[in-house]
C-alpha cells in the first residue's frame, strides 16, 4: 500500500509559549481574537509508519495575528469559528488539531460542536490539568462528539497523585490519551501518576516529556521513556517486547491525530513497529494459550512466569516460587517468543485456608485458588485475561475454585463477572491492607 498524504490544521497561538504552564505562567487560552493556523502534510501508511516520521511538507501558514486576547465576545467567538471552518474548506484539511486550551468549557463546546455539525473533519483539543480532584473530567457533551479522537493532556505536576478514574470513560468513547509531562515534576520518588501512565497504554495512549523550550519541534519520542524514574517503569524485569509502539516511532501527537481518521483508538493501540525494518505490526493477532503442569513448563518459563507475577505488583512475593512450583495447573499466553500474560490454580497452604475460613464463614479446604495472574501492560484490553480464566475454569475437573480480588481493582472484577464468576463474601484483607472479595465461578456455587 503506497502512503496516503493526509493534511492536518493546526490551530495555534502565533508566538508558543517559551515554558510550560506553572502557578505563575499559564498558556493562553482559546479563543483569540485571531489566531495563527498551519497546515502541514504527513504521509499516512499503517503498513510502514516511519516512512512518514518527517514533519512533511513545509509548514504553509494560513492567517497569523499578534492579537492574543481571551475574550467573552459572542461576535468574536463566532468570527474564530467561521475561520476555522472556512480554513478547513479551503485547505482540504484532514483533521484539525487545537495546540492550546480553551478559555472555558463552555466556549470549547460551542466551538467544537459548530465544527462537527458543519463539517466531517477529525478534531484534536488540548486541556490543561490544573488540580488533582476532577483532573480530567470532561463535560458530557464533550465526550459525545462524534469526531473528537484525541485530547493533549497537558500535566504541569506529573508528581500528584491525580483522579484517573475519567480516563477509562474517555478512552471507551474512542479517544486517544495523549500526556504531555512537565519534567521540572519528575523526580527519583515513585509516582502514583507516572506508573498509571506506563502500566496502563490501553487508556493513556502516548506521552511526551516537554522540553524546557517547548518549541514547536518535538524531541524525539522513542528514547522518552528512558528518561523516566526506573522505579515507575512496569515489567522492566521481564523479557523485552518486539519492536516500539506505533505512536513512538510517528513522533508526533498531529501525526497520530491523522491516523485516527481512518483507524479507530482500538486498533492503533496494539500497533508496533520494527525500528529496523520501518514494518508494523499488531500485537493479539497470534496468541498461543498453554495450561501445563509445573514440572511440564519447558527451561526457564517458571522462572519468567515468577517475575511476571512480581512485576504485577499485587501479591506478596515471598511463597510465589513456592506455591507456582506445587500449583495444580499453570496458565500462560505467548506471542513472539515472549510470555503476555499468566494466571494458575494454585494449591493454597494450610495457614491461609485456615484464615480465610474463619474471616468468611466458609469452607474452602479442598479448593483451588485461581490466582497470580498477570498480564503484560501492552496486552490489556486484548482479552488476554479473559481466556487464561477461561481456560483454567474448564480445567479445573472436580476441584472447585475461588479468587481473592481486591475490592479496588475494577478491571479483575469485569473480567470475573464476564467469565460467569461471583463474589461470594467480602472481607478486609490485612496482607493486601484493604478490603477484598472471594469470588467463585457460579457454576461451583452451593445453591
Amino acid at each position: 500500500m503506497n502512503p496516503i498524504k493526509k493534511n492536518i490544521l493546526l490551530v495555534h497561538p502565533p508566538c508558543p509559549p517559551k515554558a510550560p504552564p506553572s502557578q505563575g505562567n499559564a498558556l493562553p487560552t482559546f479563543p483569540p481574537a485571531r489566531a495563527q493556523m498551519t497546515l502541514m502534510t504527513f504521509d499516512v501508511d499503517l503498513n510502514s509508519p516511519l516512512c512518514g516520521v518527517s514533519h512533511g511538507n513545509s509548514p504553509s501558514p494560513v492567517m497569523t495575528s499578534s492579537s492574543m486576547a481571551e475574550t467573552d465576545n459572542p461576535q468574536e467567538i463566532v468570527s474564530f469559528i467561521h475561520r476555522v471552518v472556512h480554513t478547513v474548506g479551503t485547505t482540504g484539511a484532514d483533521a484539525v488539531l487545537f495546540q492550546m486550551p480553551f478559555q472555558n468549557d463552555e466556549i470549547q463546546i460551542e466551538v467544537l460542536d459548530t465544527i462537527n455539525r458543519k463539517t466531517e473533519i477529525t478534531m484534536g483539543i488540548t486541556r490543561v490539568v490544573q488540580g488533582a480532584e476532577n483532573a480530567f473530567e470532561l463535560p458530557e457533551n464533550l465526550l459525545q462528539l462524534s469526531r473528537l479522537r484525541l485530547i493533549q493532556w497537558i500535566i504541569p505536576h506529573p508528581e500528584a497523585d491525580l483522579d484517573t478514574r475519567p480516563l477509562w470513560q474517555i478512552s471507551g468513547q474512542g479517544i486517544w490519551n495523549h500526556f504531555m509531562l512537565d519534567p521540572r515534576g519528575i523526580s527519583s520518588e515513585p509516582s502514583t501518576f507516572l506508573s498509571f501512565i506506563l502500566s496502563n497504554p490501553n487508556i493513556a495512549h502516548s506521552y511526551e516529556l516537554l522540553s524546557p523550550a517547548m518549541t514547536e519541534e518535538k524531541e524525539t519520542m522513542p528514547d522518552t521513556v528512558m528518561v523516566l524514574p526506573p522505579m515507575v517503569i512496569p515489567y522492566r524485569t521481564v523479557a523485552p517486547l518486539p519492536g516500539i509502539p506505533l505512536w513512538q516511532a510517528i513522533n508526533n501527537p498531529a501525526h497520530v491525530l491523522l491516523y485516527l481518521v481512518d483507524y479507530t483508538r482500538k486498533m492503533l493501540f496494539p500497533m508496533r513497529i520494527d525500528p529496523e525494518t520501518g514494518t508494523s505490526f499488531s500485537l493479539g493477532r497470534d496468541i498461543t494459550f498453554y495450561f501445563q503442569k509445573p514440572k511440564a513448563l519447558p527451561p526457564g518459563y517458571l522462572d519468567e512466569i515468577c517475575k511476571m507475577v512480581e512485576a504485577g505488583g499485587s501479591v506478596s512475593t515471598q511463597w510465589v516460587r513456592y506455591n507456582l512450583e506445587r500449583a495444580f495447573l499453570i496458565a500462560y499466553a505467548m506471542e513472539n517468543g515472549v510470555i503476555v500474560g499468566n494466571s494458575s490454580l494454585k494449591r493454597p497452604r494450610k495457614p491461609f485456608i485456615d484464615r480465610i475460613n474463619k474471616i468468611s464463614g466458609m469452607d474452602f479446604t479442598h479448593f483451588l485458588e485461581r490466582g497470580y495472574t498477570s498480564v503484560r501492560p501492552e496486552y490489556r484490553a486484548l482479552g488476554v485475561g479473559a481466556k487464561l480464566l477461561e481456560g483454567l475454569t474448564s480445567r479445573a475437573g472436580d476441584h472447585k475454585i475461588f479468587s481473592i480480588i481486591g475490592e479496588d481493582n475494577t478491571a479483575t472484577q469485569k473480567i470475573a463477572i464476564r467469565n460467569n464468576t461471583r463474589k461470594v463474601v467480602t472481607y478486609y484483607s490485612e496482607q493486601m491492607g484493604k478490603k477484598a472479595g472471594i469470588w467463585m465461578p457460579e457454576s461451583m456455587i452451593d445453591t
